[in-house]
């Protein structure tokens, strides 16, 4: 028995000393979760993309213009007769024709649709700088969850390890009241059991935090073995108020954001349907060159070049009713934001009301838990000096015992819950995040 717990505490220490050589804080976590996640740095390229396709040219303010040419040749057999009764008779004769110009294409007038593609593409461009401000919040809120939950499970370590360093104490103490004739086997065994169940847990625990911190690594952008050990406590902070969090989640919530951008892209995309109902007037203008020649025929060479131009209107009398199917359709999608975006502050409000209510009760069970523990540990050590004295069986003090590791794990719970719905808190105010 006493080879199984060294090599449970030789096991600790391995692990303790491999995660030890550096100590990473919350705020260096976040830093390397900000430089190395792999969904920001998907999401910046993404917003990279709408603020390239933000441009007056893509939004259809700039002329078009093409330079087009093109070359042909021809061997034809030729047999022709004139008017004048003469013959002409050529066989393979080849001819040759060159073409080339120059066109622009500009679009003055569209019912003020390109106006409305620069805003549409402006909001995109929005769109694409929020998305990602969401993306690195999430991601932050994610790091620092990850990053207390190995510093939770930690210290869940700790009062494991200190189970296990008191029932080795434990199980010292009946063997000597064996050797001495004051205790009896069934004692012996059954501190041997209670030596064995916290061993096990300890192992458990040694996996739980490997696994925490291979999760903590991954979002870092870390490969899995990283070694990294955190620090001990979970701050918690308190003072908030709800009126005041319930304000910046309207101003500052990245979700409410993005549903008030996509309606203003509803809202664009009606009234560009309904710019369809007006003409459109373009330019256009160009350069011209043609020369050919030919080895029969009446022209032996023929070339032509100058310049083109002109206005080009249109205006649409009937398409099947499209146009205005598609005002209806979009008036509806319009609609349809306006309800979207109402639905989720009234769903972010509640679920805002919720972790308030959660975050105040997680403070409350915290000073609860806090008084437990102080009575938990007298009762304790109280029960230790009986023990020792002989006066307290097996039993009886398994039981004091575990009403500490209870106790504690009861505090350490209260501080990491609240920890979450503090963390979750300043995600929806947008205050997790600062520019």
């Amino acid at each position: 028995m006493k080879i199984k717990v060294v090599h449970v505490l030789l096991l600790g220490l391995c692990i303790n000393t491999l995660y030890a050589q550096n100590l990473l804080s919350e705020q260096e976590a976040v830093a390397k979760a900000l430089k190395n996640n792999f969904d920001i740095q998907i999401a910046t390229n993404i917003a990279q993309i709408s603020a390239n396709n933000n441009t007056i040219g893509n939004a259809g303010f700039l002329p078009s213009v093409n330079i087009n040419a093109s070359q042909n040749g021809n061997i034809n057999n030729t047999h022709q007769i004139y008017f004048s009764g003469t013959e002409k008779e050529a066989s393979n004769a080849l001819s040759n024709s060159l073409t080339a110009n120059i066109a622009m294409n500009w679009t003055i007038f569209d019912g003020m649709e390109m106006f409305m593609d620069k805003k549409r593409l402006q909001i995109l461009e929005n769109m694409g700088e929020t998305q990602l401000h969401f993306t690195i919040e999430n991601t932050v809120y994610q790091t620092i969850m990850a990053y207390y939950t190995c510093v939770n499970e930690q210290k869940k370590l700790d009062i494991l390890k200190e189970a296990l360093a008191i029932s080795k104490e434990r199980k010292t103490i009946v063997m000597k009241r064996y050797s001495l004739g004051s205790a009896s086997l069934p004692e012996v065994n059954q501190s041997d059991i209670y030596l064995n169940a916290d061993s096990a847990a300890y192992l458990n625990q040694l996996l739980r935090i490997m696994n925490a911190k291979s999760e903590l690594n991954y979002i870092m952008g870390q490969e899995a073995g990283t070694s990294i050990e955190v620090e001990t406590e979970i701050p918690v902070t308190k003072g908030f108020l709800f009126h005041d969090i319930l304000t910046k989640v309207q101003n500052q919530n990245s979700e409410v954001n993005l549903m008030r951008q996509n309606m203003m892209i509803s809202e664009l995309e009606l009234k560009k349907s309904r710019s369809q109902l007006f003409p459109e007037i373009s330019v256009i203008g160009g350069y011209n060159t043609l020369k050919s020649e030919s080895e029969v025929g009446i022209l032996q060479s023929n070339q032509t070049y100058g310049y083109n131009f002109g206005i080009n209107a249109s205006f649409p009398i009937f398409n099947g009713s499209a146009v205005r199917r598609n005002i209806k359709n979009n008036v509806l999608l319009y609609e349809n934001s306006q309800i979207a975006l109402r639905q989720t502050e009234y769903n972010i409000q509640k679920e805002l009301l919720n972790l308030y209510n959660a975050y105040k009760t997680q403070l409350d069970l915290l000073k609860l838990a806090k008084n437990n523990l102080e009575s938990a540990t007298s009762n304790f050590n109280a029960s230790m000096e009986i023990y020792k004295q002989g006066m307290l069986s097996e039993i009886e003090f398994r039981e004091k015992q575990i009403n500490l590791i209870e106790a504690e794990n009861s505090l350490l719970n209260a501080q990491f819950q609240a920890k979450i719905s503090e963390t979750a808190l300043l995600l929806y105010t947008g205050e997790l995040v600062k520019e």
